[in-house]
């Protein structure tokens, strides 16, 4: 592995072991109405130091292949243009998901969003399948340019660019029935399902009388 290289992957890694460190030590005790929240949301949390480490190990080994590198400016370009419509193109299904369940005149929302769903879920592998390397030419180009504007120490920009795209976690938002006010926001996988929302929404609002 050429030196530069080698110098990346050990800045990459430390830098992300800091992150995995603040991660950790930010977390809060958490109180009564918390923990009864977390009682139905417990199995179903996102990580942010499992999300850490997952990223470390993409980084490393994208840096590792190197992939974008044998590829011209044109494909790299093209590459990440079609990344970035898959990428919209999934929000805008996604929305289109949401108004089937939102809708009270579909009787079988789960039945009408069938073929939107598993045209989502091709995008998403798509998506999942372009996101390393497309990733790694959008460092690379931002590298570049911190270098031109001596942002850069031995042709490594300092701190080391690190991008990494997935899908974001969804929130969970408690409150009182009675008034507007945010009592509880919890991350969850971002892989749930609609109807999953739906269901985990319905029993906490019905044991612990909350919206």
């Amino acid at each position: 592995m050429p030196k530069r290289a080698i110098k990346q992957t050990l800045s990459l890694a430390l830098v992300i072991l800091l992150g995995m460190f603040l991660l950790a030590s930010s977390t809060l005790t958490p109180g009564d109405q918390t923990e009864k929240v977390r009682a139905f949301t417990r199995d179903k949390e996102f990580d942010f130091t499992n999300w850490v480490w997952n990223a470390m190990q993409v980084k490393l080994a994208q840096r590792t292949i190197s992939a974008e590198r044998y590829l011209t400016e044109e494909e790299r370009h093209n590459l990440v243009v079609d990344f970035l419509k898959v990428v919209l193109e999934i929000q805008i299904k996604e929305g289109q998901l949401n108004e089937i369940y939102a809708d009270p005149n579909i009787a079988d929302p789960q039945a009408a969003s069938a073929e939107l769903r598993a045209e989502l879920e091709a995008l998403h592998e798509k998506r999942n399948q372009a996101a390393p390397t497309a990733e790694a030419i959008l460092e690379s180009q931002i590298s570049q340019v911190a270098e031109e504007m001596g942002l850069a120490y031995g042709g490594q920009a300092i701190p080391p660019v690190l991008y990494h795209s997935t899908p974001l976690p969804w929130a969970l938002i408690v409150s009182p029935r009675d008034a507007i006010r945010q009592e509880e926001d919890i991350n969850l996988v971002p892989d749930l399902t609609v109807d999953e929302h739906a269901a985990l929404e319905e029993q906490v609002d019905e044991k612990l009388d909350v919206s």
